[in-house]
Order: structure tokens, then C-alpha cells, then sequence
């Protein structure tokens, strides 16, 4: 069960029970994982049909071009990888990324955040 996965993290699950809404929690979670893990960056999208669409995102410079207006066919760009294997990806280099997929937009609005690598992981509610 979901919760008994959660409760074994207890960062995590204070957060989901304290959260009155997904940007609380999101928020939460971007603070508490920037001081443990130094991330730059955290945000929640979700699938509706076939595309994917941007939630929320926080991040360092509170310049986010990455957000929810953004949306994209799930084919069009690599997410549909990490949804049918449902294991995380890391792109270590956004950079070089951008130059093997010269049209990826959401590469694009990363890298002008300012953030240079990324990982994504599945959540399936």
C-alpha cells in the first residue's frame, strides 16, 4: 500500500499529511530535499490523455519558464520511456542533451532556468 511505502519515509509522509494542496506539498518537498539532497529544482506533472502537463515547479531562482502553461504531446518528446519502463531517468547533461534533441522545448526552458541536469521519476496514483 502507498501510505505504508511513504510512512517508511517520514519526511515525506509529515509532508503529504500537512499539505493542504499539491503546491504546499510540492513546496515542502522542493525545501526539505534541497537541504538534504541539493536539489536546484522541483516540480510534479501529470499525464491527461496523451499529453503531459506542467503543475508546479519550485526552484532556486524562483524563474521558472518550465510551468504550467507548458504542455506536450507524451510522443513527442523521452517521458514516454520513463512512463512504460516506470523507472527514473537522469539526463546528467542538459547541454548535450539539447544538442542530440535540438527541438526538446522543455530542455530548452530548463537550461534557460539555469539548471543543468535533471532527473525524472514516475509517480502513479
Amino acid at each position: 500500500m502507498i501510505i505504508e511505502d511513504l510512512s517508511s519515509n517520514k519526511f515525506i509522509f509529515d509532508s503529504m499529511i500537512k499539505a493542504k494542496t499539491l503546491r504546499d506539498f510540492t513546496r515542502d518537498l522542493y525545501k526539505g530535499f534541497k537541504v538534504s539532497m541539493g536539489i536546484n529544482r522541483l516540480a510534479f506533472a501529470r499525464i491527461h490523455d496523451s499529453d503531459i502537463i506542467a503543475e508546479i515547479a519550485f526552484n532556486d531562482s524562483n524563474e521558472i519558464f518550465l510551468d504550467s502553461k507548458f504542455r506536450q504531446n507524451i510522443y513527442e518528446g523521452s517521458l514516454m520511456d520513463v512512463i512504460e519502463n516506470g523507472k527514473p531517468r537522469i539526463i546528467n547533461d542538459l547541454e548535450e542533451h539539447i544538442k542530440v534533441h535540438p527541438n526538446s522545448i522543455s530542455t530548452a526552458l530548463l537550461l534557460k532556468e539555469g539548471m543543468m541536469s535533471s532527473l525524472t521519476f514516475p509517480i502513479f496514483i
